[in-house]
């Protein structure tokens, strides 16, 4: 969504690129995109420009006014589509090496490099106010890397198969995690060690923002829909 939530951009295997008016329900264009699937959209710049990450990796910038390509990256390789833009519009892509780039989209440069994960990169979770970014992957751990260097401050083990979300807990020293391996984790960020398992019995694909009340919600691939709350796991 655009910051003034607005306007909202979608993408999808189609390979449109297609921006709304949220008010009126309308269409309001259509990206002259000719990639085969996008991945990933967000507006950026103070919603002055989209940026669009495409399945053939290419990673453009389109100027919203006119709709046209203002600049395309190509020298970014192997992205799985799992991103993430911080407060300066700069982005986090992962990539099927198990490495995390962070992308200047103001200058198109390459700040950091982050390597750690020994495959795909498959979620992420940034904590700017803390300089934290956890990333998740097929290799089953946790990554926590520091923003301003690009180190890699620990791993999480615990998790028997991929990674699909990761949530901060807000007030809290605390992260969840849900898996493929049927299983949502409680994590403490300064030991790093598993403080509760909270068992589903499904293969969870999302979870949501974990709320100040301590409640998060969870969807399946059965189709379900849950809300749980922390301090009350047995609801």
């Amino acid at each position: 969504m655009s910051r003034d939530r607005k306007k909202l951009a979608s993408c999808g295997w189609d390979g449109k690129i297609l921006e709304w008016d949220l008010d009126k329900k309308q269409l309001i264009k259509a990206y002259p995109s000719k990639e085969t699937c996008i991945i990933y959209v967000a507006f950026i710049h103070d919603d002055r420009h989209i940026l669009s990450i495409g399945y053939e990796n290419n990673v453009k910038i389109w100027d919203v006014k006119t709709g046209e390509i203002l600049h395309t990256n190509q020298s970014i390789r192997n992205i799985t589509g799992r991103s993430s833009l911080d407060n300066s519009d700069n982005i986090y892509l992962g990539l099927n090496d198990g490495s995390i780039q962070y992308w200047d989209t103001h200058k198109n440069e390459l700040q950091l490099l982050c390597q750690g994960h020994r495959e795909l990169v498959s979620c992420f979770e940034l904590v700017e106010s803390e300089q934290y970014l956890f990333s998740g992957s097929s290799d089953c751990m946790i990554g926590q890397w520091d923003t301003k260097t690009g180190d890699c401050l620990g791993i999480f083990e615990g998790h028997t198969d991929e990674l699909i979300s990761i949530r901060k807990i807000p007030g809290q020293d605390k992260i969840i995690s849900a898996s493929w391996d049927h299983s949502i984790r409680v994590w403490d960020i300064y030991s790093r060690k598993c403080v509760a398992v909270l068992p589903t019995n499904l293969l969870v694909t999302s979870l949501s923002k974990v709320q100040n009340n301590g409640r998060f919600a969870y969807g399946t691939i059965q189709g379900e829909f849950k809300i749980i709350d922390l301090n009350q796991p047995g609801d």
